[in-house]
């Protein structure tokens, strides 16, 4: 019945919005024809790996490079977003195929599945979509989640029903850490369908080979990932501190556009010089601030500062992935809402890959920090012996993934 229901939904929003909404996306710059579900000349039984957007489609990646260093078997990875999926064409090749997902009209994802027939629909973190599993499982695939996570229970009867018909459609849930298979068990998944395998996330990482010269100034801190209610936060411990280094520069990365503008307003009230990524590619020597108003550029400016300011952790939005940063050997720097990566800034809290303070103390405790050359070049090998000792997650997976292609057992999970 709820699928039904959702199924109609689906032809409702199709029938009434579907030009409008395809005009919209081409538009946007996405390909037409990948959301109708035609795909190309894509060679059957691949393994799809489906990501939400521009982070976790660095999941897939990292997870398709080392199947295909164990396997000759296509790989089909899609993303939901545009700028997931222009990721995902970095690594595409003869053997392995980037697209945009088909939506999830019944009609148009089971055409493309029909087509395709995956051997293993792999969906990451959480980019959950009931057609396009139910499908791959009618047309015999084994469904799994890789470094799965989900939102805590609640009392939400829409997600209940919705969850409990993606449960019922997936053969196994590798979650991420113990917090989240709590969170998968507390939605009514079954216990023995839920395994943890780590986080997909936790794996090395390079600086991408565009990054930028790192500009002769020091400090050098970045905020990634600002949410709504920190740029008080931020501007605020970069007065203080400029006050001990005038010639600090402050990368200031918002997470999502509508913040962008937040971010700029309250530069514009605090009366700093600043420049725009969208405006100048090149990192100013004559400004304090440098806003980044582009998607998917974070690691570059990770990769060329001094420190990095994890943002959603200050206002209670859960905190962002430190990874990319501690990955880079970057001191890591946080506020005490973390739920959303909570084992992970666990370890670099308990390492000393990472600091956690208040919004009041943000600007004494990066003082404290660039007046101390040693304590920052402790972090940073801290940082950088934490991702040799957590980064084989990729690794894990695909070994799991080679089992489950050799296993014919129903139970995934064994």
């Amino acid at each position: 019945m709820f699928r039904f229901l959702y199924n109609l939904l689906w032809w409702i929003v199709t029938i009434i919005l579907g030009i409008p909404l395809f005009i919209y996306a081409a538009i946007k710059g996405e390909n037409i024809m990948h959301r109708l579900g035609i795909y190309g000349d894509i060679t059957k039984s691949p393994i799809w790996i489906h990501a939400s957007s521009v982070g976790e489609s660095a999941e897939s990646i990292s997870l398709a490079m080392e199947l295909k260093n164990r396997l000759d078997i296509p790989l089909l990875l899609t993303s939901t977003t545009v700028t997931g999926y222009r990721r995902l064409k970095s690594i595409e090749d003869e053997n392995c195929y980037a697209r945009l997902l088909a939506a999830d009209n019944p009609l148009i994802i089971k055409t493309a599945i029909s087509k395709i027939r995956p051997r293993i629909m792999i969906t990451i973190e959480a980019d959950f979509w009931l057609n396009k599993l139910y499908y791959a499982k009618r047309f015999g695939a084994k469904t799994i989640v890789a470094s799965g996570k989900i939102a805590r229970p609640t009392r939400n009867i829409f997600k209940k029903l919705y969850y409990k018909n993606i449960f019922a459609n997936l053969d196994c849930i590798y979650a991420r850490d113990e917090e989240q298979a709590r969170n998968f068990l507390g939605w009514g998944a079954r216990p023995e369908k839920v395994v943890v395998l780590g986080d997909l996330k936790i794996v090395p990482i390079n600086a991408p080979p565009d990054t930028p010269e790192k500009p002769k100034r020091f400090p050098i801190i970045v905020a990634g990932s600002v949410r709504s209610g920190e740029e008080k936060i931020i501007l605020d411990a970069f007065v203080e501190i400029r006050e001990r280094f005038p010639d600090a520069l402050l990368i200031a990365a918002p997470r999502h556009p509508n913040e962008v503008e937040k971010f700029e307003k309250a530069l514009l009230r605090g009366g700093f010089d600043f420049a725009k990524r969208s405006q100048t590619e090149k990192i100013p020597t004559d400004k304090s601030v440098y806003l980044v108003d582009t998607i998917g550029e974070l690691i570059k400016f990770y990769a060329i500062c001094d420190a990095v300011i994890i943002c959603g952790t200050f206002v209670d939005y859960g905190g962002h992935n430190p990874w990319e940063a501690i990955s880079l050997g970057k001191p890591v720097i946080h506020g005490k809402f973390t739920r959303n990566n909570s084992t992970l800034f666990r370890i670099a809290d308990d390492s000393g890959a990472a600091l956690e303070t208040s919004p009041e103390k943000l600007g004494k405790k990066l003082v404290e920090l660039f007046s101390s050359p040693e304590k920052i070049e402790t972090m940073s090998r801290i940082a950088k012996e934490l991702c040799l000792r957590l980064g084989k997650t990729a690794e894990i997976y695909a070994e799991k993934i080679v089992e489950i292609l050799s296993d014919n057992s129903s139970n995934v999970c064994l």
